[in-house]
């Protein structure tokens, strides 16, 4: 790919994006820069391995402390496993792009997003999303995009878009909107309690900044795009039609039986499907069918909601599941609840420290110093599987965030509180949004 280069402005500030004169081994890569950020991003395809049922996406965050001037602490003075924030930004960046790939696409994919410079006033994340849209379009890796991101803040009655570590500090939410011409693919924000109507216009701001930088991109991907890989959906209607026949109404009878639990119901499913490849005269597998199986059960739970105007466990759309819960019900810890919906149930414990229990951070970030964790923990035997536990996933890190969003707008300032707090939430049964 020869080199080239494109910018325009955003929001009275330059924008560039370099492509040809680094990472050239990559299906696609970009540099970016703003201010004084500088971010090279690589998306890279394999070639799909047999037997994959599943799109293997991989999206990382690269955090180097090269890029702030600082060296890493700790006895060998080199960057570890990621850090949280890196692995959210990454899980970012992955909801918006994971939806735009075609479906039956199972070659691996990797995107690697790896600041090279930061000015620790800008947030990276709506920059790392664009670079990696970008890094996609001029690639052979088929694409549904393009896409892009804009975060909004609310300061001083206004609405700015793409604020500062410093002005974030001020506003009243920040909400991340990534999106295409044709609408909004995914948000992401914290805050306050703020009124529907201005939600709504931070939202339809964000999309006018976003087709304006798509607009922008439009001819430097057309010039410099390579020609898309072409795949074959594997979908078969035949197989669809065939168990649509056998099947349907099985497991409609299955779903609509409001006496049986989670358990049960999967239980009652894999009987039925492990019987309708018994009678078959073929050597047919579970993997054979797995698409179809996969879309007939969603078009089963679709068909209950639409048809009977209920959910799948037989409550109506305004009835909500069982609700229960209970206060200081483990000694010696500072505090301990427990709160049970339905099928789902958590136990959260508190400890409490003085500011020398402060989490210290390295990242890529102005934040050097956290003093309210919430650390959630998903453990196998909460969906009846086993497995190791120990190691913290992404997927926890993810909801434990979530959870953190949400109390700690909540919480007194270290003024009033000068005190250290951490929240481990137990998820000791599953069956739907456990970081609720």
């Amino acid at each position: 790919m020869q080199e080239d280069k494109h910018k325009f402005l955003i929001n009275g500030e330059e924008i560039s994006f370099e492509i040809g004169n680094m990472a050239k081994a990559a299906n696609g890569s970009v540099l970016v820069r703003y201010k004084d950020n500088v971010l090279l991003i690589t998306a890279t395809m394999s070639n799909p391995r047999p037997g994959l049922d599943f799109f293997p996406l991989i999206v990382d965050f690269e955090e180097k402390l090269y890029a702030r001037g600082k060296i890493p602490g700790g006895f060998f003075r080199r960057e570890g496993r990621p850090s949280s924030s890196a692995i959210l930004s990454a899980r970012l960046i992955d909801r918006t792009l994971r939806p735009l790939f075609p479906d039956g696409f199972r070659h691996e994919v990797a995107i690697v997003i790896l600041p090279l410079a930061v000015d620790l006033t800008t947030p990276l994340d709506w920059l790392g999303l664009i670079g990696a849209n970008l890094a996609l379009s001029i690639s052979d890796i088929p694409f549904n995009g393009p896409v892009s991101a804009t975060n909004i803040g609310y300061i001083n009655g206004d609405l700015v878009s793409n604020p500062s570590y410093e002005q974030l500090e001020e506003s009243e939410f920040n909400v991340l909107v990534s999106g295409s011409t044709d609408g909004v693919v995914m948000i992401e924000s914290e805050g306050k309690e703020v009124s529907e109507d201005l939600m709504y216009e931070a939202i339809v701001k964000s999309h006018e900044i976003n087709n304006e930088i798509i607009d922008n991109l439009k001819a430097f991907v057309t010039k410099n795009g390579k020609d898309k890989l072409q795949i074959t959906n594997e979908f078969d209607e035949s197989k669809y039609s065939e168990l649509i026949t056998a099947l349907e109404s099985e497991l409609l009878d299955i779903y609509k039986n409001n006496d049986l639990n989670k358990s049960e119901i999967d239980i009652a499913i894999n009987e039925k499907i492990e019987k309708f490849f018994e009678g078959k005269e073929s050597d047919a597998q579970h993997e054979d069918y797995k698409s179809e199986l996969d879309k007939l059960k969603s078009n089963v739970f679709r068909k209950i909601t639409l048809e009977n105007k209920s959910r799948v466990d037989g409550r109506k759309f305004d009835e909500i599941r069982d609700l229960s819960g209970s206060v200081d019900i483990i000694p010696k810890v500072h505090g301990s609840g427990m709160f049970t919906r339905g099928e789902t149930q958590v136990l959260s414990l508190v400890t409490l420290g003085s500011a020398r229990d402060y989490q210290r951070l390295d990242t890529l970030t102005p934040l050097e110093e956290k003093r309210f964790m919430l650390h959630y923990n998903f453990p196998p035997y909460s969906v009846g599987e086993v497995g190791r536990s120990g190691f913290t996933s992404r997927r926890e890190i993810g909801h434990g965030k979530l959870a953190w969003r949400a109390v700690h707008p909540m919480l007194p300032s270290s003024d009033k509180f000068p005190y250290t707090y951490r929240v481990v939430s137990e998820i000791t049964e599953s069956n739907g949004s456990s970081s609720m």
